[in-house]
């Protein structure tokens, strides 16, 4: 059987389940069905084996989807299934598949050398102490329980409470973490013993580091380093994506303040030419605007899918209150005498209005189109929730992974590409308006 994008013209929920009841069928049936799509995550969820083709027919891999998400033949298919290819592999692991370990565990009663030697066979730095009834009391590191002794003083610990050591040595007494990749738990470089190995922290727990009350052992208090809160390492190696995501902010961001002017010029002139009509234009463009943003694109995605068109839509719809509120505002402050001027040396309507009355507003159309743009860079970030965002899918990826980087990199990005704009479009008034140059000297 063979089957054309058959789900490609249905809304996200309706898809779903048409797929899982598809799956259903198929694995009551057992047909042969070669099924075609464009979107590599139907062909993973759907599909026993993937072929990849390339613009011309060019099949470039066949294979099941673990393997193709494992081992990508070359750089095309690679950049086919996308960056996060190991996340969306993980959906194809069951959970019997996977092997469950203990961990490096010891009792708070065990000496140093017991730790080392737990910590050695599982490659961590760090063991994981635990009372007898296996409940977690706290993370310890191997080697600074080597130095202090017993990881507890004194008789048993009553249940529910958790022990302290004593304070451990200050940050900085010794050698650091060493920054790895952009990971929950970025692994470190081995501080000792054997050569060549890198040990990470027990998988399913937070990183030892974590400055979070009442999981130390130690009652000191760590600081919180700029390595921390951003890892350069991981800026390098992701400049390609930070930089593509940057350029589709710019766009999107372009393309809603560009067609909020379009709709918003018209309204504005369809006010001044009949005053009555302000109030409604005002009113319904205001309603527009306090629509919550998370809102609007859901109730969006049924009709346009999760498709550029979404967001431009929701982000041109924000922008129109501002401008039309300052084109209207500009054009009526223009001086009458000047009006009066203008029609007595001949000058037609739209002559007056695009040689005369749009020059003189410009200031303060000007200040509008600045605000849009600047609230227009903040609300983009808002669609990386439906596939866009620019910018924004650093924070999605941020908090998906726990790891501060790319929510730093994005706000640090977003911040300077509204303090550019900004100062852009000063100097596109400053050169647009040379009478208010001449008249501030």
């Amino acid at each position: 059987m063979l089957m054309d994008e058959p789900f490609g013209a249905i809304d996200p929920i309706n898809r779903e389940r048409l797929q899982n009841e598809f799956l259903r069928l198929q694995a009551e049936l057992r047909k042969t069905i070669v099924f075609v799509t464009h979107d590599i995550d139907e062909a993973i969820k759907m599909g026993d084996r993937i072929a990849i083709f390339r613009q011309g027919g060019h099949l470039e891999q066949y294979a099941p989807p673990d393997e193709l998400l494992a081992e990508p033949a070359n750089d095309f298919v690679a950049d086919f299934l996308g960056a996060e290819r190991g996340l969306k592999r993980l959906a194809l692991i069951p959970v019997s598949a996977v092997k469950a370990e203990p961990g490096p565990v010891v009792a708070p009663d065990e000496d140093g050398k017991r730790a080392i030697s737990v910590a050695d066979a599982y490659g961590s730095d760090w063991v994981v102490v635990v009372d007898g009834d296996r409940r977690l009391l706290g993370w310890a590191h191997a080697g600074e329980a080597a130095r202090l002794g017993p990881c507890r003083r004194g008789g048993p610990a009553r249940p529910g409470r958790r022990r302290r050591d004593p304070p451990l040595p200050a940050a900085g007494a010794g050698p650091r973490l060493a920054p790895g990749r952009p990971q929950r738990h970025g692994p470190v470089a081995h501080r000792g013993g054997r050569a060549g190995q890198r040990r990470r922290p027990l998988r399913g727990h937070r990183h030892p580091r974590a400055a979070l009350q009442g999981d130390q052992l130690s009652d000191a208090q760590r600081p919180v380093l700029a390595a921390e809160l951003i890892r350069w390492s991981w800026v390098g190696d992701h400049l390609d994506d930070i930089r593509d995501y940057l350029i589709q902010h710019v766009q999107l961001t372009v393309l809603a303040v560009l067609f909020g002017l379009l709709l918003a010029f018209p309204l504005s002139l369809a006010a001044i030419r009949w005053p009555r009509m302000y109030g409604p234009i005002l009113g319904f463009t205001g309603i527009l605007f306090t629509i919550p943003s998370l809102a609007l694109f859901i109730l969006l995605i049924p009709f346009t899918g999760l498709s550029i068109r979404t967001s431009l839509i929701g982000l041109t719809m924000y922008t129109l209150l501002i401008l039309v509120r300052n084109m209207v505002e500009g054009l009526r402050g223009v001086d009458r005498d000047v009006r009066e001027a203008a029609q007595a040396m001949g000058y037609t309507r739209a002559r007056q209005l695009f040689q005369v009355e749009l020059p003189l507003a410009l200031p303060v159309i000007m200040a509008g189109i600045r605000i849009a743009t600047v609230t227009t860079i903040g609300l983009v970030t808002v669609t990386a929730l439906i596939g866009q965002g620019g910018l924004g899918r650093l924070f999605i990826d941020g908090f998906t992974l726990n790891f501060t980087t790319p929510i730093v990199v994005g706000i640090v990005l977003s911040a300077l590409l509204a303090f550019a704009a900004d100062l852009t479009l000063v100097g596109v008034q400053h050169r647009l308006t040379p009478w208010a140059r001449s008249r501030g000297r």
